[in-house]
């Protein structure tokens, strides 16, 4: 800063230097994100958040999953009949899934499997060929939207059924393995599990967050099955 000869004073701002969030070297996709937005799919860079990639179906996004090795991109466009899923790295389509008014979109932590939810069930597609593997259905559930969640480690898998209820799968066999039933049938609009899946937290519609303890459940269970009557 400088003082004129005028008495004014005289800010010199400079050089110029160039900021970039472009990373450096070799961005690893396992650390990929994405955002649907606008009707599209944006595949970010984690660190820099760096759009690296947009997807953009000619009807639009209306609900999109990322594979866990940051690889694939699955969408659905509303009123569609059809799951797309692309390639992450290029955006090139690679897929078309009859799975219709899928809004659910979940890859399981391993990577096998994509399970698309629609009003009336849950498909499980096998990733390695993308053919159908598996059904769930959703029983009585109003035309709400099917809501999906993995333990971490993918060995459980719950899905929303009926109006409000929470149901747990094993993910090798499908054996079911518990039923969570809504106090109050308002639909379910999220699932989510701790870190180690100790507990299950359901969102519904009504504004309300049930948190169920799933290890006590499971040391109770332990506790029945292993006493003697």
């Amino acid at each position: 800063q400088a003082r004129e000869s005028d008495g004014t004073n005289r800010l010199t701002i400079g050089p110029a230097e160039k900021v970039s969030r472009q990373p450096t070297g070799v961005v690893d996709p396992a650390n990929r994100l994405l955002v649907a937005a606008n009707g599209k799919a944006y595949v970010l860079d984690e660190q820099s958040l760096r759009v690296e990639r947009r997807i953009t179906p000619p009807a639009g996004v209306y609900s999109a999953a990322l594979s866990p090795d940051g690889r694939q991109c699955a969408t659905w466009s509303l009123n569609s009949s059809a799951v797309e899923v692309w390639s992450a790295d290029n955006g090139r389509h690679l897929v078309h899934l009859d799975a219709g008014n899928a809004v659910g979109l979940c890859f399981s932590p391993d990577g096998r499997w994509l399970v698309t939810g629609s009003s009336e069930e849950y498909l499980f597609w096998d990733r390695s060929s993308w053919q159908r593997q598996h059904s769930v259905p959703r029983g009585m559930a109003g035309g709400t939207h099917g809501k999906i969640a993995f333990t971490p480690d993918g060995k459980v898998i719950a899905l929303s059924v009926g109006r409000g209820d929470v149901a747990l799968f094993e993910t090798t066999t499908f054996a079911p393995l518990a039923t969570f039933e809504a106090p109050e049938r308002s639909a379910v609009s999220g699932i989510a599990f701790s870190p180690v899946a100790a507990e299950m937290a359901v969102s519904t519609q009504g504004a309300e967050i049930r948190r169920w303890n799933i290890a006590a459940i499971r040391r109770f269970q332990d506790i029945v099955e292993k006493a003697v009557f």
